[in-house]
């Protein structure tokens, strides 16, 4: 049984263009709201290993606005583990959750366990645990916000860019 907990594989994101093509679509974003990864990330909890691919659709942290301060979407060792959170959610909300996680309870804990493994003060964890179970349950009682798959496909049609960092 091995005991580490944490992430393997490299950080690499392409911002692409997707202002441009969700704004044809009516709805305005920011630049830089969204990213793909360019390479695999693994999240590894014990035997539990959740493989991220490469091209995976992330909005960074999704935590309500008002807590950037405490925990930036992006930019923050906080990242990895947002795109982890959005992976398996898009897993449940695709009706094909990686096995263990089915519920977005336990998705919105591993966020905060990975948070916690990168070496974010607890306090702060938990602030942005609260604020993903916020969202979570904003959506499972009043379809807010519209599930990020739909999102996703709609960019995924226009494509990405080349801006990549």
């Amino acid at each position: 049984m091995s005991k580490f907990v944490g992430f393997t594989g490299r950080l690499q994101l392409d911002w692409g263009d997707f202002s441009q093509a969700i704004s044809n679509q009516g709805t305005t974003v920011n630049a830089g709201k969204y990213a793909f990864t360019l390479s695999p990330i693994n999240w590894v909890d014990g035997d539990v290993s959740v493989y991220i691919p490469a091209m995976t659709f992330t909005d960074g942290v999704s935590i309500p606005s008002w807590l950037w301060m405490i925990l930036p979407r992006w930019g923050d060792i906080s990242t990895i583990a947002g795109i982890l959170h959005d992976f398996l959610l898009d897993g449940i909300l695709d009706e094909k959750p990686a096995l263990g996680f089915e519920k977005r309870s336990t998705v919105d804990r591993t966020f905060r366990k990975a948070l916690i493994v990168l070496g974010v003060a607890r306090w702060r964890a938990y602030v942005a645990w609260i604020g993903v179970r916020m969202n979570s349950i904003c959506y499972e009682t009043f379809g807010w916000p519209p599930q990020r798959s739909e999102l996703m496909q709609r960019l995924m049609k226009e494509g990405t860019g080349n801006a990549s960092i």
